[in-house]
């Protein structure tokens, strides 16, 4: 058991550094949260859209797939040490000499294969956008693990197992910080058009870390926060302000995974749980009041790996931004959730983009049911509004509009989507 540092973590916490605009307001050592254990601290203005409260006997794979394979060439990831029990999700780490299957690890084409320390974690199936995030957590009393709550973009295989990280855009909601175990790095990633890595904020130039608050996670649960919106990433800690941090124009806007981890960076010599009690998504009311929701902003699930659906920027694009499905072959699929204010007969319609060269056709579902006629990539330059039939919903909430390829040529179809569109009639 370690005890909690006193004043010579002040120094870590942040300021402005580099020219890159953030502000801290958390107290310099956290509390565990005492209040309601359900209690959301979603701002006003969000709707919960998206929760696992892991009450279940076992993960809920049509929410999550596992984090499997090698962490750093360190960390067996594992999933028999992901856990469901007493309504909170279980990260079992573990100590000591394992050796590994390779056909369980059919991604894993290094050496060795043998490994001291293994690890585990989970992957939401969904990817999100714009919004609110927050989890409950309990860190492990142990030295020199690295549990995290955070958001990548992720690809899984066809047995619920992690294919790859796509190296794009990270936000670390809560991320312990190995080599000093009561301290949460919280920062924004986003590697450039060439592969250069940025982190938001820099770090510290004297301490060389990126720590913005000291916590002692073992000692209780913790509601860790995160407002996302189109200029700022907003990080709370039990509801309390933690910092701000102003994401710039460059960065990337893909929609991304939620990811529930506890790897090793250093050489942890005890076992722990990892615990985690919920995890919540709240969206903006304004996506769902509106009868036009732009597709990159909607909570979505594809079947096309990384580099094959991305955001594209565009002015003339709704938001400025419109999703490209590039390389897919026939039964490739992109699904958004979109929310149906009230019941009743809707006008039905998309907007999509596509390049003078665009091969493919696609064909809308809804709620599992065909929508209209096929839309012909190569039939539609450029922006085009396709009207595609009417639609009666029984009830409000959400339904599942799902696009999926019906025919590819060559390297595979390629169109991009703009906006999905209800008109009460």
């Amino acid at each position: 058991m370690y005890t909690q540092p006193q004043n010579r973590w002040s120094h870590y916490i942040l300021s402005l550094i580099a020219g890159v605009a953030f502000t801290a307001a958390a107290p310099l050592f956290a509390q565990p949260h005492t209040g309601d254990p359900e209690e959301s601290f979603a701002p006003d203005g969000y709707e919960l859209a998206w929760e696992d409260d892991f009450n279940g006997h076992q993960l809920d794979h049509d929410k999550w797939f596992y984090r499997n394979g090698i962490d750093r060439g360190r960390t067996v990831m594992s999933r028999d040490n992901v856990i469901l029990d007493h309504g909170h999700l279980n990260l079992v780490v573990q100590s000591g000499d394992f050796r590994i299957n390779r056909e369980t690890y059919p991604y894993y084409n290094g050496e060795r294969d043998t490994f001291n320390y293994v690890g585990a974690g989970v992957i939401s199936d969904w990817r999100f956008s714009l919004g609110y995030y927050e989890a409950r957590s309990k860190m492990l009393d142990a030295h020199y693990w690295h549990p995290a709550y955070w958001l990548e973009v992720v690809n899984a295989d066809d047995d619920n197992n992690l294919l790859r990280f796509h190296n794009r855009a990270e936000i670390d909601i809560m991320e312990c910080e190995p080599q000093w175990p009561v301290a949460q790095s919280i920062r924004v990633h986003d590697w450039l058009t060439g592969g250069e890595h940025r982190k938001l904020p820099p770090k510290d130039p004297k301490t060389k870390h990126n720590m913005t608050i000291a916590s002692d996670q073992s000692l209780g649960w913790y509601v860790w926060g995160m407002e996302l919106t189109e200029d700022q990433a907003i990080f709370f800690e039990n509801g309390r302000h933690v910092v701000t941090v102003d994401i710039p124009d460059d960065y990337r806007r893909d929609p991304m995974n939620i990811i529930l981890s506890c790897v090793t960076i250093k050489d942890p010599e005890d076992s722990g749980i990892q615990k985690f009690d919920w995890v919540r998504y709240h969206e903006p009311a304004s996506l769902r009041e509106s009868d036009r929701k732009e597709c990159e902003r909607l909570i979505q699930f594809t079947s096309l790996v990384g580099p094959d659906f991305m955001d594209e920027r565009d002015t003339e694009a709704s938001n400025g931004w419109r999703q490209r499905a590039s390389n897919a072959k026939k039964g490739d699929f992109v699904t958004y959730r979109v929310y149906v204010n009230e019941p009743g007969e809707y006008a039905v319609k998309l907007r999509t983009f596509a390049e003078d060269d665009a091969t493919g056709a696609w064909r809308l579902t809804i709620d599992g049911e065909k929508q209209g006629k096929p839309i012909r990539a190569d039939k539609s330059t450029g922006y085009v509004e396709w009207e595609l039939g009417t639609k009666a919903f029984a009830e409000k909430g959400y339904a599942e509009f799902t696009l999926t390829c019906v025919n590819a040529k060559g390297k595979g179809a390629v169109l991009d989507f703009d906006w999905i569109e209800l008109v009460k009639e």
